[in-house]
């Protein structure tokens, strides 16, 4: 029987933006995901992970725009372990991006199973755009990936028009 992964490249890369230093940021991988580190590498036994400095860290442009996630300072290459199911290869990506976004460090993963992985919330904010309508409700908008249009936190619903995401 054929699973939902089995037409996915199981590879996957997370950019990470941390001010911490990057054998802190290996030491803290090691923990996240139950493995043990080597200079830029962590092993557990579902993923083998390569921490290095991202070639195009960029500091202003990885704090602004949508894209923002390309100049992050850190660049994870995450590769399942021999043997490992697709499903807790995932599963142990999700639990490493949950654990980076609850110690204030932004990440994004970019791979063919993107939709089974946790959705960061925090990310929405990125895509912030000034509200079309200035009228009552005069306030930002945010889209999702979607297109899907999600009031700011604070900023009332609008009835008049919104801002599309595309």
């Amino acid at each position: 029987m054929k699973t939902e992964f089995d037409k996915l490249e199981l590879f996957c890369r997370v950019n990470v933006q941390s001010e911490m230093p990057h054998h802190e940021l290996v030491s803290f991988i090691a923990r996240s995901v139950g493995g043990v580190s080597r200079m830029n590498s962590v092993k557990s036994d579902k993923v083998d992970i390569s921490v290095d400095d991202n070639d195009v860290f960029d500091a202003v442009k990885s704090g602004r725009g949508k894209d923002r996630w390309l100049h992050f300072r850190y660049t994870l290459e995450i590769d399942p372990m021999e043997g490992v199911s697709p499903g807790d290869y995932v599963a142990a990506i999700g639990i490493l991006l949950t654990s980076l976004w609850s110690s204030r460090m932004d990440a994004v993963a970019s791979c063919d199973f993107e939709e089974q992985l946790p959705r960061n919330v925090r990310r929405l904010k990125w895509a912030r755009i000034p509200g079309i309508d200035k009228g009552a409700a005069g306030g930002t908008v945010m889209t999702d990936d979607a297109g899907v249009v999600i009031p700011a936190t604070g900023d009332s619903v609008s009835s008049g028009p919104r801002a599309s995401g595309g």
